[in-house]
């Protein structure tokens, strides 16, 4: 919560993402990774060394909230938008026979 109570940084904006199929809380390391390759290092810190840039999920509502740069999370939201796809279902029936062995006796 302390996150919240801190301001953005120039630039910066905050944004909830709500996700359809994937999972917001295995999504966020790949974000994360994603977020320190943009920036070039680990992501950047506000001016009193509070992290400016930042990805949570809330499991809830399955959304991500990312706050960063607006044109990191541009970039970000196209990121989610090609992981968050529904996944290839595969239908299986099955039928099941019985019967029963009579010996002729």
């Amino acid at each position: 919560m302390t996150n919240l109570d801190t301001p953005l940084g120039e630039g910066d904006s905050a944004q909830v993402i709500y996700l359809r199929y994937a999972d917001a809380e295995q999504l966020v390391p790949i974000l994360e990774a994603s977020l320190a390759s943009m920036l070039g290092q680990q992501p950047s810190t506000g001016k009193e060394g509070e992290q400016s840039s930042f990805i949570r999920a809330h499991k809830d509502t399955n959304a991500l909230i990312i706050t960063a740069p607006q044109a990191i999370t541009r970039e970000l939201r196209n990121v989610i938008r090609h992981l968050d796809i529904r996944r290839a279902q595969v239908l299986i029936e099955a039928v099941i026979a019985g019967g029963e062995r009579r010996d002729r006796t």
